[in-house]
């Protein structure tokens, strides 16, 4: 990779044995658990042993696996196998169960894992939680030791542990407004605007928040095949759900999306982009590195991470999913006058209409404040001028309502428009009528002069 672009690889800010060395320090455990589940290079060992279990996995029968395991003569590839076939979890599911074993071994309150005691796992888990650990950091713990519970048939046991309660899930949606969700197409993450980069994360997270993965895991197993475009660019895409252990959910969507030439579309990357680094590693995968090569599920996380911070510090990939749904129901509550919640579930792809309708309360609050259809306007560019903020119109009304008499200056008219008017800095300077040019400005200062002649200001 030259210079000119900054490195996909990002480095972490402490290596593996510095971490471990301070495993009982809360704030250095986060770190680690950070590492763990965003960077793929953090436990090479683990990245091998996927393969190898992959491998097994291909060439073992589901008869040849016995139902029940003995801890004397087992290891974590027999242990992987008997999850596969008899608990039915997914390889991505595995992974992440071995990768919190580790952590779990190596903790200051370690834990035995052949066999699992179950006192030696509850001292663990209080001492955890004693540390800060919240809610879902203590529910992949515990998943990852029933599965080798299940594997040596004493899940009973562990059962018996309660987790603390669950945090309320609408406090995690937190989202950003369109306005900022149309930079992430055409923000310049990289030094040279022209490189391939630059344009692949430009167009990842305009899917991302279009679409609504479930990212990064379906996002990185997305196939060329996966997205069928006619003559005419209609068509549709088709979503494998880890998650929902390998279903599949047809998306359509609209031409804006999946074949427009002006934004980052499906047919735009797959026809002017992809081909640009496509060789013998690629195979169908869609979404490809700059060497050709697909992303793994947890790089690609990380990568999406640190790009989305550059706009919106908060950002996780996993927020494009919740925003997608907030944005679909604030579209049906323009369209049709109330929120269509059955449709955003098969977009979606929500499992069960509960999980739908936890979106509609935040999508009530958010459309109260910002009454649009979030989807079409996200689809904006914002880039100044006439086009920069949607309801500009209304904001030509906002002239006659503050008296430049008592004023030093236009920028004391400006500040007061901005902090009784306005919600937030990017609207105010969003509104054309106050862009900093020569021509706006005296325009504003022939109606300020003209309406004051009048008598409109008092």
């Amino acid at each position: 990779m030259n210079d000119d672009t900054f490195e996909i690889n990002f480095n972490n800010s402490k290596n593996h044995s510095d971490i471990t060395n301070k495993r009982g320090d809360s704030q250095e455990w986060k770190d680690f658990l950070s590492n763990l589940s965003q960077n793929v290079e953090c436990q090479p060992e683990i990245s091998e042993l996927m393969e190898e279990i992959s491998s097994l996995i291909e060439k073992t029968k589901r008869l040849d696996v016995p139902e029940v395991l003995k801890p004397e003569d087992s290891n974590d590839i027999d242990i992987a196998i008997h999850g596969y076939f008899i608990q039915r979890l997914s390889p991505n599911t595995i992974e992440k169960h071995l990768r919190y074993k580790r952590f779990m071994e190596r903790h200051k309150i370690s834990v035995d894992f052949y066999p699992p005691e179950y006192s030696n796992f509850t001292r663990h888990m209080r001492f955890r939680e004693m540390q800060g650990a919240g809610f879902y950091a203590l529910k992949h713990e515990k998943q990852a030791i029933m599965m080798f519970a299940n594997a040596f048939d004493i899940a009973d046991k562990f059962k018996k542990y309660k987790l603390p309660r669950e945090p309320d899930r609408n406090a995690i949606y937190d989202v950003p407004y369109p306005y900022i969700v149309s930079k992430f197409s055409t923000f310049q993450y990289f030094p040279n605007i022209k490189c391939y980069n630059n344009k692949l994360f430009q167009t990842l997270h305009f899917h991302n928040w279009m679409v609504g993965y479930r990212a990064p895991s379906e996002i990185a197993i997305m196939k060329v095949d996966n997205v069928q475009i006619d003559k005419q660019g209609n068509g549709y895409i088709s979503i494998t759900q880890p998650k929902r252990h390998g279903a599949v959910r047809k998306v359509i969507l609209p031409k804006s999306i999946l074949s427009s030439r002006v934004n980052k579309s499906f047919k735009n990357y797959i026809d002017n982009i992809r081909p640009k680094v496509e060789n013998q590693y690629s195979k169908d995968y869609l979404y490809l590195q700059e060497n050709g090569k697909p992303f793994t599920i947890r790089h690609l996380g990380h990568c999406l991470s640190k790009t989305g911070k550059m706009i919106y510090p908060d950002y996780h990939p996993y927020m494009a999913r919740h925003w997608c749904s907030i944005a679909k129901l604030t579209q049906t509550k323009v369209e049709s006058g109330y929120f269509d919640y059955y449709y955003v579930n098969r977009w979606m792809g929500h499992k069960d209409i509960n999980t739908t309708m936890q979106y509609v309360a935040p999508a009530s609050d958010y459309y109260n404040v910002y009454p649009k259809n979030w989807y079409n306007h996200a689809l904006k560019q914002y880039h100044g001028g006439k086009r920069d903020f949607p309801n500009r119109r209304e904001n030509r009304l906002l002239l006659g309502k503050l008296s430049p008499v008592k004023s030093s200056g236009l920028e004391e008219v400006f500040e007061k428009l901005r902090k009784c008017i306005f919600q937030t800095e990017f609207d105010f300077k969003g509104c054309w009528e106050f862009q900093p040019s020569s021509l706006n400005l005296f325009f504003f200062l022939f109606r300020l002069i003209f309406l004051t002649k009048r008598g409109v200001y008092v």
